[in-house]
């Protein structure tokens, strides 16, 4: 039987042309811009901190290995790129770009295998809203370590002082309380603003009224917690006092050294009222917080920490919270 000889259905196809595979350091991708910007290889060796022989054999090097000339040597003092060599210029950049951020990443990875970031904020009745800030900074940065420590505003400014923490939340009325307790190399960032609130019993004869003012309560004792030895000198206090004053009356007020559990039971018990810098830490059934009709001043939540503090944990905890956008509370 014959033999049928069939040829190939396809065409030829040449092969495609080998590729050389071009060897290139960062630091010669360095030296080339270096020349560039200063037009002189004398001049990139100086900012590089090279001899120019040094310059001139690795860029020698780099054109017998990219097969192009990138400079027209004119004389030592003038140099200038080639057309082939300006073709060039922006791929050079975008490597050296590229290295820049994979190096800072790398950096920034490494250092947050080992991140610890230490804070503390008041403690008491209401609450800052530090737990949703600090919820939603652990969840964009899971890697750094977070311990929270719940302190009066002295006991943090201290803490602070003694670097004891890397940043404090603080509650004040105006940046001129407890500025006497605050050094030069503290930054401070307003993270918040809070209207002025109330805490009273369920069972209270206002519990289910609205549109309430400070001279509802004329009756009513206002439980206050302090630290300080002269409680009537707290500023919060004294700001209290006097938006009472301007309602017409003088209030009756009492105060406690008392953690935030004590104050919710004698709140509860239905001797005293509240007032609130903030939204309630926790609810009970047997407390109602009011809102006043009226906005007669407010409270500002801001952190504090030491610009000399150089943790890397602090740096992006500030970064985090300078671009918080936190509504009036």
């Amino acid at each position: 039987m014959a033999c049928t000889q069939f040829s190939s259905a396809f065409p030829h196809v040449p092969a495609a042309p080998s590729r050389k595979v071009v060897r290139m350091n960062l630091e010669e991708i360095d030296m080339v811009l270096s020349v560039i910007r200063n037009k002189s290889f004398s001049l990139a060796a100086q900012e590089l901190s090279y001899s120019q022989p040094t310059i001139s054999k690795h860029i020698d090097s780099l054109e017998k290995e990219l097969r192009i000339k990138l400079f027209n040597r004119k004389t030592r003092a003038q140099i200038e790129l080639t057309p082939e060599g300006e073709q060039l210029v922006p791929f050079f950049e975008e490597v050296q770009q590229a290295t820049r951020r994979l190096t800072s990443k790398s950096a920034a990875i490494r250092e947050s295998n080992d991140l610890l970031l230490r804070f503390s904020c008041p403690h008491g009745l209401s609450t800052l809203g530090e737990d949703e800030i600090v919820l939603r900074f652990a969840a964009a940065h899971p890697s750094i370590k977070v311990e929270q420590f719940a302190e009066t505003n002295m006991r943090i400014l201290q803490m602070l002082k003694d670097r004891q923490i890397d940043a404090g939340f603080i509650a004040r009325v105006d940046d001129t309380e407890y500025s006497d307790l605050i050094l030069k190399t503290w930054r401070k960032i307003d993270v918040q603003e809070f209207r002025l609130k109330i805490a009273i019993p369920k069972k209270h004869r206002l519990a289910n009224r609205e549109g309430l003012t400070l001279s509802d309560f004329k009756n009513d004792c206002f439980l206050f917690r302090t630290y300080r030895d002269d409680m009537r000198a707290d500023p919060k206090v004294m700001r209290f006092v006097e938006a009472c004053r301007a309602e017409g009356f003088e209030p009756n007020i009492k105060f406690t050294e008392g953690r935030g559990s004590l104050l919710l039971g004698l709140i509860a018990s239905g001797k005293y009222v509240a007032p609130l810098m903030y939204r309630p830490r926790t609810t009970r059934h047997d407390i109602e917080v009011k809102q006043f009709s009226k906005d007669y001043y407010h409270f500002k939540l801001q952190l504090l920490y030491d610009m000399e503090n150089d943790s890397a944990a602090l740096r992006m905890f500030v970064d985090f919270v300078k671009k918080l956008d936190m509504p009036l509370g």
